[in-house]
């Protein structure tokens, strides 16, 4: 007989830094690569939040010189690399906190 164990026990300890919502799945190397491909940002971050019954994936940028050249840019390439659609917003530089947070799930 083999002693009771929680079934939460092989968990403990194993938080990743992916994020996955409802159709969305999102990885930190993901965002890494879509800030190699576009020098001129600054920080990046991927913003799930809730509208409804969906989850929604709004990717910040850090932009010297916001304009929608580099946003079209941006949405391009965030579909190439996460095969993931979502609404880029432009911000000025140093807007987005410094806490080391690729992807913040703010659902």
């Amino acid at each position: 007989m083999r002693p009771h164990q929680p079934a939460h026990q092989g968990l403990d300890g194993t938080r990743r830094p992916d994020h996955q919502g409802n159709g969305i799945f999102a990885r930190p190397e993901q965002i890494a690569e879509i800030g190699k491909r576009h020098p001129e940002l600054g920080r990046l971050r991927l913003v799930v939040t809730r509208s409804g019954e969906t989850d929604v994936m709004t990717p910040k940028a850090e932009g010297t010189s916001p304009g929608e050249a580099l946003k079209y840019g941006l949405t391009a390439t965030l579909r190439a690399v996460t095969k993931l659609g979502g609404q880029v917003d432009l911000v000025g530089a140093g807007t987005l906190p410094n806490d080391g947070k690729v992807i913040a799930d703010e659902r």
